[in-house]
């Protein structure tokens, strides 16, 4: 997959997705498969549009939520469903200042699409003031078809990013993994101490303090069963992830790694610190049961 930033004009046709895809979680997974599906009916390319940073983190600067993944994670996911190109506009008050009409001129003559894709709630222009209806009438006038995709529900609720940030706030990772289609993760670097500074820790989601099961895996090399205590000492200005592998790693001192949680161990959180025996007899237990 071709990564493009601020692309300049298509030559070729395409399939387009248009989106943000913040944890391209099952409902944004449905979108990239009709996509997909549709741009080999079609033998084009396979495009998403999408745009960096958050247009929350430019109109509302010390508000915008935290996110679920980095633009480094969308790209791995998307690659993953077939995506040709992902095209990463640079969001501005310029871009959030674009008519809606302006924006579809401009989708058209950028990227050529045969077909645009987007999901029920997608919109585009200032103050989100385009909608899919326009977008649809719009291709009709311009010769290109427009898929609006239905929500995916799961759990008697509608699948989102607002709603995966609270169940991973609130300590829900088997359901916040299971409506995202993938293990959250976090990445950062292992110190002697067994504990990971975040590198990431100021953008993503935290999920809330507990201890859980998961995996440590390296940027080479295989993935180790761990247990992971998150939580934020008094005299810790940040919170902090203690690390346990369950076998002994000294090479990993040092060294970038994604920490991939899995479950929870306890579900209310703790006073304790520090990561004790019995948390690494829960977190075998856990692995014997789920091997």
């Amino acid at each position: 997959m071709v990564i493009i930033h601020n692309p300049n004009k298509r030559t070729s046709p395409c399939v387009l997705v248009l989106g943000m895809f913040d944890g391209v979680h099952r409902g944004h997974q449905e979108l990239l498969m009709r996509g997909a599906y549709r741009a080999q009916e079609l033998r084009i390319p396979l495009v998403v549009s999408t745009f960096e940073p958050h247009p929350m983190e430019v109109l509302f600067p010390g508000h915008a939520p935290r996110r679920l993944t980095t633009l480094k994670e969308r790209a791995a996911y998307m690659a993953e469903f077939g995506v040709d190109e992902l095209c990463v506009t640079a969001f501005t008050s310029d871009v959030a200042a674009t008519r809606p009409e302006t924006f579809l001129e401009h989708m058209t003559s950028f990227f050529s699409p045969w077909s645009v894709i987007c999901g029920y709630n997608y919109t585009f222009g200032v103050k989100g003031s385009g909608k899919p209806e326009e977008l649809c009438a719009y291709g009709k006038e311009h010769g290109f078809e427009t898929i609006v995709v239905d929500p995916v529900e799961i759990a008697g609720d509608t699948v989102s990013s607002t709603r995966i940030r609270q169940e991973l706030e609130k300590g829900n990772i088997l359901l916040a993994n299971r409506l995202l289609g993938h293990a959250y993760t976090l990445e950062g670097m292992v110190d002697r101490r067994g504990e990971v500074a975040l590198k990431d820790g100021d953008l993503k989601v935290l999920p809330g303090d507990g201890l859980y099961v998961g995996y440590l895996r390296p940027e080479k090399g295989r993935s180790r069963q761990s247990v992971i205590l998150l939580g934020k000492a008094d005299t810790e200005e940040a919170p902090h992830i203690r690390v346990r592998n369950l076998e002994a790693c000294p090479e990993l001192n040092g060294k970038t790694v994604n920490i991939s949680l899995r479950d929870a161990l306890e579900e209310v959180p703790r006073e304790q610190k520090e990561i004790i025996p019995q948390d690494l007899e829960q977190a075998r237990s856990w692995f014997e049961r789920h091997a």
